[in-house]
């Protein structure tokens, strides 16, 4: 179902020059300036705007976050101008386009998809995580081996709160990798950066041993020293939340990883805030 008309922006009504396309395929000959979610929803009205205050929002609509939370000028954080779109003329309104989500009857859910602007197609930011929701179609799992050559099998699953998901060591001296489940790939060439927001939560590292990045292995067990063969960061561990944004280098089909061993007295556990490929 495509929508083309009246959104909502700020709480007050516009006439948009904006289409908003609904389904599990990209659609072919597209107008500029359409918005394709990949869901089996359709498509029942826009909003427009930094949070969505709609009350009793009807199944299938389509909130457009395009607040300015990520600001491409600050270093240490994500850029948030993934696709600009001029969706109106009077009054004149530039949106950036970052993350859609869509009402499934209880929550908004993160959808991703792709933008036809300027008579080409971006892709939308993936979430892995953000800010408490995990991407259904990436879940997250967590492993840990005595051994940084041991298989790691990711069976379980992070703590979650509102806010953030929590990944502890497990025990002293524990190698532990994070990663999406097995099978559960990303193209890497359709995105430019990785970005993190993770914060420590206690315990201590053995010899600074945490990291980011990617690992070719999609379908098995993963061990501590191949978790990132892909590409590879090193991150720094603080109480304080650190975001973080790193090009993309590798290509093909990866899965996105973080890895870290815990000290042998206090074992080490992490709060990740959100996890993007924009």
């Amino acid at each position: 179902m495509t929508i083309n008309g009246r959104g909502y922006c700020g709480g007050a009504q516009s006439r948009l020059n904006l289409t908003v396309v609904s389904g599990l395929t990209q659609p072919e000959n597209p107008a500029n300036n359409t918005i394709w979610l990949n869901s089996d929803l359709a498509v029942n009205g826009v909003y427009i705007g930094p949070t969505c205050e709609v009350m009793n929002p009807q199944v299938g609509a389509v909130w457009i976050n395009n607040s300015t939370r990520y600001h491409p000028d600050t270093a240490l954080e994500i850029s948030s101008v993934t696709c600009t779109m001029v969706v109106s003329q009077q009054p004149f309104l530039l949106i950036n386009i970052l993350q859609v989500s869509q009402w499934d009857g209880e929550e908004w859910v993160h959808c991703d998809g792709a933008v036809f602007s300027n008579y080409e197609w971006t892709d939308m930011a993936l979430y892995i995580f953000y800010h408490g929701t995990m991407n259904v179609d990436f879940p997250v799992g967590v492993g840990y081996a005595s051994s940084a050559s041991a298989a790691v099998e990711n069976n379980h699953s992070p703590t979650h709160n509102s806010e953030y998901m929590v990944v502890e060591g497990d025990g002293e001296a524990i190698y532990c990798t994070v990663t999406t489940k097995q099978g559960c790939g990303v193209d890497a060439g359709r995105f430019a950066t990785l970005g993190i927001g993770y914060s420590k939560q206690g315990g201590t590292l053995t010899s600074s041993r945490l990291y980011c990045g990617f690992t070719t292995n999609l379908d098995s067990p993963l061990s501590f020293a191949e978790a990132d063969n892909a590409q590879s960061v090193q991150l720094t561990s603080s109480a304080e939340l650190q975001e973080v944004t790193v090009p993309i280098e590798c290509a093909g089909l990866v899965r996105p990883t973080v890895k870290f061993q815990s000290s042998s007295s206090d074992p080490y556990s992490l709060a990740i805030h959100y996890w993007v490929l924009t």
